[in-house]
């Protein structure tokens, strides 16, 4: 059973550039946010060891 049907053509929807500089970002977008989780927590953790002490 086959959900989506053939494209008859074989090019791609966008231009190859434009979908590596949309990863290219999505993936920035993706570090920065984990990184700033990381520090979050980094800091969470410090602040409950020096209430613990």
């Amino acid at each position: 059973m086959e959900l989506l049907p053939k494209k008859s053509s074989s090019r791609m929807a966008m231009p190859r550039e434009t979908a590596v500089s949309i990863a290219h970002n999505v993936f920035l977008l993706l570090d920065g946010w984990v990184w700033t989780c990381v520090l979050a927590a980094d800091e969470a953790a410090r602040l409950l060891r020096s209430a613990t002490h």
